[in-house]
């Protein structure tokens, strides 16, 4: 019975002891590169290049490493793009190391080894954020990835994360720069990035700039028209950080009726895409044209009032630029000049409104035309509607064709948002 007891103790010793072992190998298998510099690390002088070094945790001897550069593949270490490590090796512009350890059959790898490039695409880091030089303008830069311009990210180094605050100017090496751009994929796949502050002085977006960052809850601007003014150089409304967003901040405020300012004359497109947080916008007369899906998705949308006399020029204003989502058509009512409804009906794009309706003095609500919406215009309409005459156009508020009570409603609820 001893005996038993002890070879059944001996045997649980054994495949404990074998367990351990094959612990201790697939950790002793695993590579640690070494020598390489943090994404958001500041670094002045930059290097050249960097001395690298892969080690195993527990220097196993029976492990082999292999190693190669600019690749995420776990290919089989016999494929001749990976090198046999045998000791420290320099790496330049742009290089990244992957490193892979194999001993009895058990391997692990290592891809977290970039080198920090100093040539075209990334420069500098300040403040956690990667500054491109404008080689067209010695005073500006643009904001990109520490994988340079079109390193396309693609989920596999994190460079921005949380709450992302670009400046108007950065410093370096006691020179002021101007912030003017984003770069392509600067911001490509960054999951955990929750909101991005966009000072006025940029003026280009480039391709799929924010592409992927589907944590993204608030973009923050402090300047609408210089938010309208900025150029979109792509082809997909991702390169819009509000095409994941989907709320505007201003000064600190979330924007839910939206007032394009005098002087504006071009809205370009996509500069309000999938913005829900909107349920009126009221459009400056000296707008003249606007870009395609410049609100395509702000599904909130229920006022939409348009200042100039002339039509402003644009397609698939209220749509996505596949020509979809024509729901805003069809839900919000168009308020225009008066003298100038049939302009907007008869137009391509305006005319897709369901209902056009004219505006008085400052729009609809503005009963006197005393260019504000009072406690006054509430107690003409009523008065209004009280009385036997006939009802002109301009109270109708909803735009729904008829004045009643409805208007009324609509009215008292246009001077509550307005306090």
């Amino acid at each position: 019975m001893e005996k038993r007891i002890l070879l059944t103790l001996l045997m649980l010793v054994v495949a404990a002891s074998a367990m351990m072992a094959q612990d201790e190998l697939e950790q002793t298998a695993k590579p640690n590169i070494s020598g390489v510099i943090a994404w958001g690390d500041e670094v002045d002088p930059q290097p050249d290049s960097l001395l690298v070094t892969i080690e195993n945790h527990a220097a196993n001897p029976d492990a082999a490493i292999y190693y190669r550069l600019n690749s995420y593949s776990d290919e089989d270490p016999e494929n001749q793009q990976w090198t046999l490590y045998t000791g420290p090796f320099t790496i330049g512009l742009w290089d990244t190391v992957s490193a892979y350890a194999i001993a009895d059959g058990k391997s692990e790898s290592d891809q977290a080894g970039f080198a920090i490039p100093t040539g075209y695409g990334y420069e500098f880091t300040t403040g956690k954020i990667h500054y491109a030089y404008n080689y067209y303008d010695d005073a500006t830069v643009l904001v990109t990835s520490i994988a340079g311009m079109y390193g396309m990210n693609s989920g596999y180094l994190e460079c921005y994360a949380g709450d992302v605050v670009i400046p108007e100017t950065v410093v370096k090496n006691g020179n002021t720069y101007t912030v003017i751009g984003i770069e392509s994929h600067a911001f490509d796949d960054q999951i955990n990035l929750k909101s991005v502050t966009i000072p006025k002085t940029v003026q280009v977006i480039h391709e799929n700039a924010f592409d992927g960052c589907t944590g993204l809850e608030r973009v923050n601007i402090t300047d609408i028209a210089a938010w309208c003014n900025i150029e979109y150089d792509s082809f997909f409304p991702m390169s819009s950080p509000l095409f994941y967003a989907r709320h505007l901040f201003m000064d600190g405020e979330e924007i839910k009726n939206l007032t394009i300012p005098d002087g504006v004359t071009d809205i370009k497109k996509w500069a309000f895409i999938e913005t829900l947080s909107f349920t009126s916008v009221d459009i400056a007369g000296t707008v003249t044209a606007i870009g395609d899906g410049a609100f395509g998705g702000c599904s909130n949308l229920t006022s939409v009032i348009s200042r100039a006399l002339t039509p402003p020029n644009g397609t698939n204003v209220f749509m996505f630029a596949d020509g979809s989502g024509d729901i805003i058509y069809q839900q919000a009512t168009l308020f225009v000049p008066a003298e100038s409804v049939e302009a907007y009906r008869a137009h391509d794009e305006w005319g897709k409104f369901a209902r056009i309706a004219p505006f008085i003095g400052i729009g609809p609500g503005d009963m006197n035309g005393d260019g504000s919406i009072t406690v006054t215009d509430v107690t003409q309409l009523v008065g209004m509607l009280l009385s036997d005459d006939d009802m002109p156009a301009y109270t109708d508020v909803t735009g729904d064709g008829t004045a009643n009570i409805t208007d009324v409603i609509n009215l008292i609820n246009l001077l509550l948002n307005a306090e």
